[in-house]
């Protein structure tokens, strides 16, 4: 895949894989929507509170500007430490857009949903 100088957007989501370790998966979309996987980050052995959060993305950005990859968008989850995060790196790269990520936003809304509906609880345990 051809980078796009002008339009990256890089993803970025932790999770835990069966084993529990705790992983961070970074991607990056160009203009056109293809996506080029980056790498994964086993943060197991790591405190993943915001600062070491922003210590990740700092490090990421060094990465991409070595390799000539101007990043103007970043795509996040929305747990804690990220949000956290987000919002000094914010202040700090005032000409980057930096937005939660959708689908996330949608799995906290539908888990609120299910967890204060008696009805939906009644229903799913059927």
């Amino acid at each position: 895949m051809q980078i796009d100088k002008l339009s990256i957007t890089l993803t970025y989501d932790g999770w835990k894989n069966i084993k529990k370790e705790s992983l961070l998966g970074i991607a990056l979309i160009n203009l056109k929507g293809k996506m080029l996987i980056w790498g994964a980050e086993d943060l197991s052995e790591k405190q993943t509170r915001w600062p070491e959060v922003i210590k990740i993305i700092n490090d990421l950005f060094t990465k991409f500007e070595e390799n000539n990859i101007k990043v103007n968008c970043l795509v996040i989850n929305s747990a804690s430490e990220f949000m956290a995060a987000q919002l000094r790196l914010q202040t700090s790269y005032p000409n980057k857009v930096f937005i939660p990520c959708f689908a996330h936003q949608i799995n906290l809304a539908v888990g609120d949903i299910f967890q204060y509906s008696s009805t939906i609880k009644t229903v799913a345990k059927e």
